[in-house]
């Protein structure tokens, strides 16, 4: 089972829901390659992996490409610093807030760079500063003891599965119906008793 992954969804998604398959398939043999910066669809379409756990949003149009998608849930994006940071010594913050300080973050596609860019203004400012980020690039966001900073709006990304149609192995459709089940379960605890999750995480970084 070949597994494509964004940076972010190994520990909350893959992990739970690999460890249940292998419950029931101990022999099973896998290769997870964790990106952020290929074209997901494009390696679908290729054979390159089985199925893709992410964030969709930024990729090309799918309809050459027989694919079932499936959209797990919505997150917020998260902005973390350190428990000493300045950003903790006040808020609710703006955006332009945050982008005063040095920024880390993942790779940022394009369609991300859009998004900030409309939420600082839209203005020749705002293309510039969004040209210069990140700081720091990392795609593994285990970056030590953080805390969320307070912000005054939300931007939100999308948690999408996809998997060709025509690809039914037993290993295969194990994972694919281990990532239902869980987003459903998720889902339900949601309606009860609504949560922060964790999802796109970008840190201030001084």
């Amino acid at each position: 089972l070949k597994i494509g992954c964004g940076p972010l969804t190994t520990r909350t998604l893959i992990q739970p829901v690999l460890a249940e398959v292998l419950q029931s398939i101990p022999n099973l043999r896998c290769e997870i390659v964790v990106m952020a910066a290929k074209e997901p669809m494009k390696m679908l379409a290729g054979g390159e992996i089985d199925v893709f756990v992410g964030d969709l949003t930024h990729t090309s149009a799918t309809d050459q490409v027989d694919v079932e998608i499936q959209v797990l849930k919505k997150q917020p994006v998260i902005f973390v610093a350190r428990n000493d940071h300045a950003l903790h010594k006040g808020g609710p913050y703006s955006i332009s807030d945050v982008f005063e300080f040095p920024f880390a973050s993942p790779f940022l596609h394009r369609h991300w760079r859009m998004s900030l860019t409309q939420a600082l203004g839209g203005t020749e400012e705002a293309v510039r500063k969004v040209d210069a980020l990140p700081q720091v690039q990392c795609d593994d966001y285990a970056m030590g003891q953080l805390k969320k900073v307070r912000m005054n709006a939300d931007l939100m990304w999308n948690i999408c599965a996809a998997r060709q149609v025509n690809q039914c192995t037993p290993a295969l459709m194990a994972f694919w119906k281990g990532l239902l089940r869980m987003n459903a379960a998720k889902e339900e605890i949601s309606k009860q008793a609504p949560v922060l999750v964790s999802g796109h995480v970008s840190h201030p970084v001084t």
